[in-house]
């Protein structure tokens, strides 16, 4: 169950809350997040009972979410309104308070009163929400923020309300209103309340820019006609029909229909691939030209693009290991801030009598509003947001929230060969022709044996057939066509082109139908088995003619992305199921050095390489793409696939590179990094002000400087830390621009 939970406000009421949901029978784990305010459980439990547990704890439950945004904007609205009522209330207050001296009004009884008046609506009305959230935080004996801001603003209305009605009982000059401060206490945390809401709400942004690319309805087939229909109605099995220029509402395979569809959503790759009939089709990419009929295979949050919501909003609900430290904290500041305030006041009242009441006063309520521990409790969760959301916006999907922290600390890259450092396709890498027992490389010769042997190859799929295709293709070739075409199974294929008899496969089996090979071509084809490639030999009227060596063809980014790694501090090494010789010139040509190479490895083989790896001190991210992958991405400190790979690589990572390949991978670990700084930074941010300030305002170094922090000062600090983090958190958004 995910929950969105009403009235939390510090990370005092995480720690309550997630007390409070884990002591329910059947609640195996539960991680609650401030900066989403939701609650994400995952056991048996029942909703009812869970609901239940967290009013307990004095909070509530507003419902089951499968995002966050809706509640975000009606708390920003509901906050709004709360900031401009209190704001036309303390405006006037603060004229006649700071105002009344020069218009000579500090004598007369009635501005005393209305200023209470003004106060009073305040206190009782905008900041409502702090004393029911008090008396809630009171009633369960767990106090948090709303106990210190409802403790601050209504010990200074209560103290002005007594010095107004009854002088005498003060020492002199104690007896000193502050209706003005506990006005703006309130209006100034419900100011730092609302900004905190807005950059929240700004923080979430990309997941709203995810779901946004879902549409909302579809036409589907029903009773034999076209029908629009709410996306929440389409079924599994239906059929829809997805015009020009309209969205996939659906993942589904085309059954008819032909058309170019914008998949950058999922790719990154800015041109449109071809749709015909056969071809897999996700929701939220753009269908651009001709009209599609889809069968429907996966809806709402089961298809690709709801994964990757769900992905994005759990890794923003999962606490990394850092946050556990501010967890501990926060069990016990309440009360230290509350004893802190209590020794503040009594000191002032026994060291100096004479004015100690109201020197006490002032700093006793400076040191409850400057102590809240808002700022705290979003140190962490805030910028796990802003780089979860950053990352999905890049192509980089942090399917766990924690997986960032370990990311931003890895030292070593292990990288699978094919399909991740590899295209994982067969591609010609060489291609001499053969005259009269001579390997000639001149390019009339090659394109004229090319032209004969893609004739025959075109009829088959086979990897290595289409490779010599494409080769041709790529040379501009014009391919004939050829009749009477036979597959020999595991040898290669032969038919008749432009009359004459071609055969192209292995050299054994050439060799065998013509009788052997030339000497020179034999010594290429042993230089090609030295280097990994696979050799595809081709005769005409049974006289050898071409050879072609084939190979999978290393990403043309790759090099430059093991780079940047080394640019990073990082160790790249190369793990591999493919021979020696193959791993060693695909590591020379990417960059990685040769004594990181291992080779040969079967699937459990490359986990326990990780895990010697890991014994020797190395925290290791291992990046694959493929089934026999898995082992290895479960072993490594970080998995990360990268997102063309198999579902089960992509299932087994913690992180997935939707864009594109191991390019990624540089961009994604300097946002690790750089939002593990940044929840330090939070974090020193946060406990450094309170270390400094809070002996600021308890006064401890008036008698030397005569500092005595005004409560309405405190109040707004207060605010600007918690501002501070979010903001300060929200600066990630930049970090893999440009």
């Amino acid at each position: 169950m995910r929950l969105t939970i009403e009235g939390m406000n510090c990370a005092g009421c995480v720690r309550r809350v997630e007390e409070a949901i884990a002591q329910v029978p059947g609640v195996r784990r539960v991680t609650v997040n401030l900066a989403t305010a939701t609650a994400t459980v995952e056991g048996s439990a029942e909703l009812e009972e869970v609901a239940a547990a967290v009013r307990r704890a004095g909070y509530r439950v507003r419902g089951i979410t499968a995002a966050v945004n809706d509640w975000l904007a009606e708390e920003q609205r509901t906050l709004q309104r709360e900031v401009v009522v209190a704001a036309a209330l303390a405006v006037p207050l603060m004229v006649l308070a700071m105002g009344g001296m020069a218009v000579g009004w500090e004598g007369t009884g009635w501005r005393k009163w209305v200023e209470g008046g003004l106060a009073t609506a305040i206190v009782f009305g905008p900041g409502r929400r702090f004393l029911q959230g008090a008396w809630g935080e009171m009633r369960h004996g767990a106090l948090g923020m709303n106990s210190l801001v409802a403790m601050g603003s209504l010990v200074a209305w209560g103290y002005s309300l007594a010095a107004a009605m009854a002088p005498r009982w003060f020492p002199g000059g104690a007896a000193v209103g502050y209706f003005e401060a506990a006005g703006m206490i309130v209006t100034l945390v419900l100011v730092g309340r609302f900004l905190e809401a807005k950059a929240r709400g700004e923080a979430s942004r990309a997941i709203r820019a995810l779901l946004a690319l879902r549409p909302e309805r579809a036409l589907v087939q029903r009773e034999g006609a076209w029908v629009e229909r709410p996306l929440s109605e389409v079924q599994v099995g239906e059929e829809v029909l997805v015009r020009a220029g309209d969205r996939v509402p659906v993942d589904g395979r085309v059954v008819e229909g032909e058309s170019y569809v914008d998949e950058s959503l999922l790719t990154g790759e800015p041109m449109p691939r071809a749709k015909r009939v056969g071809d897999r089709v996700a929701a939220g990419t753009v269908n651009q030209s001709g009209t599609l009929r889809v069968a429907v295979t996966e809806v709402g949050e089961g298809t690709l693009l709801g994964r990757i919501v769900a992905s994005v909003e759990e890794a923003q609900a999962e606490k990394p290991p850092v946050q556990q430290l501010a967890d501990r904290i926060a069990a016990v500041f309440v009360p230290t801030v509350l004893g802190v305030a209590a020794v503040t006041f009594m000191g002032w009242v026994i060291l100096v009598p004479a004015e100690g009441v109201w020197h006490g006063f002032v700093a006793a309520l400076s040191v409850l509003l400057i102590a809240c521990p808002c700022a705290m409790g979003l140190a962490t969760p805030v910028a796990v947001m802003v780089a979860t959301g950053t990352g999905a916006r890049h192509g980089i999907l942090f399917r766990r929230g924690s997986a960032i922290e370990r990311l931003a600390r890895v030292t070593m890259v292990a990288l699978d060969k094919t399909g991740t450092v590899t295209t994982g396709r067969p591609a010609v890498v060489e291609v001499v022709a053969v005259a009269e027992g001579r390997v000639v490389v001149e390019e009339d010769w090659v394109r004229a044996a090319l032209t004969v042997a893609a004739a025959v190859e075109a009829h088959s799929r086979h990897p290595l057939a289409q490779a010599v295709v494409a080769a041709a293709r790529e040379r501009g070739v014009e391919i004939p066509p050829a009749e009477n075409v036979e597959v020999m199974v595991g040898e290669g294929m032969s038919g008749w082109v432009n009359g004459r008899v071609v055969r192209v496969g292995s050299p054994g089996w050439v060799a065998t139908e013509v009788g052997g090979l030339p000497a020179a071509l034999t010594e290429r084809l042993q230089e090609w088995a030295a280097a990994g490639w696979t050799p595809v030999v081709g005769s005409v009227d049974g006289i050898v003619a071409l050879a072609l060596a084939v190979s999978d063809r290393v990403v043309p980014e790759a090099a430059a992305a093991i780079a940047a790694l080394r640019e990073l501090g990082m160790r790249p090494a190369l793990v591999t199921g493919d021979l020696r010789p193959v791993a060693e010139r695909v590591a020379a040509a990417v960059g990685v050095e040769p004594e990181w190479v291992v080779a040969e490895q079967r699937p459990e083989e490359k986990a326990a390489q990780i895990q010697r790896w890991q014994e020797q001190g190395e925290r290791v991210a291992f990046v694959g793409d493929g089934i026999n992958d898995g082992p290895a991405l479960v072993q490594a400190d970080v998995g990360v696939a990268v997102g063309h790979g198999s579902e089960v690589a992509i299932e087994a990572a913690e992180v997935v590179l939707l864009h594109g390949g191991i390019e990624r991978l540089a961009a994604a670990i300097r946002l690790a990094r750089a939002t593990r700084r940044t929840i330090w930074g939070n974090f020193g941010w946060a406990y450094g002000y309170n270390v400094a300030l809070i002996p600021v305002a308890a006064g401890v170094f008036y008698p030397w400087t005569g500092w005595l922090l005004n409560p309405m000062l405190a109040a707004a600090a207060m605010s600007a830390s918690s501002l501070f983090v979010v903001l300060h958190s929200l600066r990630l958004r930049r970090v893999l621009e440009g």
